[in-house]
């Protein structure tokens, strides 16, 4: 690829992140995507489910050993908790300070924080005899933190460093 073209990339990427940083709304995103529980959210819900319940690869170990990274996370603490029974630890990665933190806030039971029970309970229903409450509460119980993360960045994850 040319110089060029590399630097028609690079500024098309930062407009859209400057874009993106100045007017995206975690509390405006939940109340037009995420106000009711729709059948392609738990369509997905459904399909994460059941990856961790019965892919091999995903099942073979025992859940003591298992470590979750979610990447480009957005405010959105559902898919998750889909995991959360499979797996000993979950740390959760957004590129926007304003989605981490409502994240923080969800995980620490903040009042302000986005009602996600009508997901919860839905996960819940999966695997009876659990309610939403309990799936909320194990998805607390293996969070770890939410992380920055940048994907136009050569490490995503820096200045933090993986072993």
């Amino acid at each position: 690829m040319s110089e060029e073209c590399e630097g028609d990339i690079t500024s098309r990427v930062r407009e859209i992140r400057r874009q993106y940083e100045g007017e995206f709304d975690p509390k405006e995103y939940h109340a037009t995507y995420y106000h009711t529980l729709d059948e392609e959210v738990k369509f997905f819900l459904k399909c994460y489910h059941d990856a961790f319940n019965t892919e091999s690869l995903l099942t073979g170990r025992s859940p003591r050993q298992r470590r979750l990274l979610e990447f480009g996370c957005g405010p959105v603490p559902v898919y998750a908790a889909a995991a959360a029974y499979y797996t000993a630890s979950l740390t959760m990665c957004e590129i926007l300070p304003k989605n981490r933190e409502e994240l923080q806030a969800w995980m620490e039971g903040g009042e302000e924080a986005l009602d996600w029970t009508p997901f919860f309970t839905y996960l819940a229903s999966l695997m009876p005899p659990r309610n939403g409450e309990e799936v909320a509460e194990r998805l607390r119980d293996v969070f770890q933190l939410v992380l920055p993360c940048d994907l136009t960045q050569r490490e995503p994850l820096s200045p933090i460093r993986q072993k």
